[in-house]
């Protein structure tokens, strides 16, 4: 378990984040589940140098976005479950997300609620989660407290809690 906390540990919050998603995209989740109050799709991995073209040598020579480094996820056969806070500032991203799902509609889930606010972001082998949102503010910003944990058994656990919370709504979106 660590803890991260920004604005101090800003610089290991992004590489944190960046790691995550970067090996997710290497060797996909099923599901990866992303869960937030207000989400954008922002620049996530830093490939201006190219250390990231053996994930996806499609990726630019520049930052990756988040809904990029999503479509690698689901292109390698992994699969995205969102919920989603029910919010205008989600809607642009929930529009990307839903042209991905046109293209991959058993490999994306998502949903929306009006009064969501859990923040977290849960693969095969970790969680993060806490305070920060998946925003600029969020990631650059805002004060915020995170906690990456990798314990095999919390981790499965998670997975079960919210595989059993979300089924039903997710069976109502399909």
């Amino acid at each position: 378990m660590r803890d991260l906390n920004n604005p101090y540990q800003r610089r290991a919050t992004r590489d944190v984040l960046q790691s995550l998603l970067a090996a997710e995209a290497f060797f996909p989740s099923d599901p990866l589940w992303i869960l937030s109050g207000w989400i954008s799709d922002i620049p996530i991995i830093d490939n201006s140098a190219g250390d990231f073209l053996d994930v996806d040598a499609q990726w630019p020579l520049a930052m990756v976005s988040l809904s990029s480094v999503l479509r690698t996820i689901v292109r390698k056969g992994g699969s995205l479950n969102f919920i989603l806070r029910d919010a205008e500032h989600n809607h642009s991203f929930i529009e990307r997300m839903r042209s991905l799902q046109a293209e991959f509609p058993i490999q994306i889930r998502i949903i929306s609620e009006p009064d969501f606010h859990e923040k977290s972001i849960l693969g095969r082998d970790f969680e993060l989660s806490g305070s920060m949102n998946f925003t600029y503010r969020g990631l650059e910003a805002n004060d915020e407290n995170l906690i990456l944990r990798t314990d095999r058994a919390t981790i499965s656990e998670r997975r079960i809690t919210l595989e059993r919370r979300w089924q039903e709504k997710f069976r109502d979106t399909t």
